[in-house]
């Protein structure tokens, strides 16, 4: 076996070579698997906030490198995670079937209810927050990865909802 071919066999085994779409790929539904970004994300952000109020110095540079550490980790995750999931991407060389087309359509129909149900909870959140001294980000810093946290779960959002519309595999199958 050369070389190019046993780099291509690492690549097929590794799972990347869906990334290339060169050939129809599996579907896969991933259940809870999209959860961990979503996790990481928020203990990213939460930990970042914290290192933002923090008074000692040297706790604060490991939470913030921590936090950042975990918030782009989640990031990245989120924004690969969908091609080893459900098919949602159109490709010219292999469309979606019907089934497909319809899990996707849902899925982002979902995936886009969840995110604006949640962008209203937090916009009244953040209403009663100021009156009521409560938590809520105050400088650019915290705002700037609010939006990078919204933009990750948006990424992620989808998949999670079609890996859940997607059939259980039938077992020996």
């Amino acid at each position: 076996m050369g070389l190019l071919a046993s780099l291509d066999r690492a690549v097929r085994i590794s799972g990347l070579y869906r990334m290339t779409m060169i050939e129809r790929p599996e579907p896969r539904s991933l259940r809870w698997v999209p959860l961990i970004p979503l996790v990481a994300i928020a203990a990213g952000y939460a930990l970042i906030v914290a290192a933002l109020g923090a008074r000692d110095i040297k706790s604060a540079s490991l939470m913030a490198g921590a936090g950042g550490l975990v918030f782009i980790l989640g990031l990245v995750v989120a924004t690969f995670l969908r091609f080893f999931g459900p098919r949602l991407v159109p490709d010219p060389r292999n469309p979606l079937d019907e089934r497909e087309l319809v899990v996707r359509s849902r899925a982002i129909a979902v995936a886009g209810t969840m995110a604006s149900g949640a962008a209203m909870m937090v916009c009244f959140y953040f209403a009663v927050a100021a009156p009521l001294g409560l938590w809520m980000p105050r400088g650019p810093v915290e705002w700037s990865m609010l939006g990078f946290a919204i933009q990750g779960a948006w990424l992620v959002l989808p998949t999670l909802t079609a890996s859940w519309l997607e059939p259980r595999p039938i077992e020996g199958d």
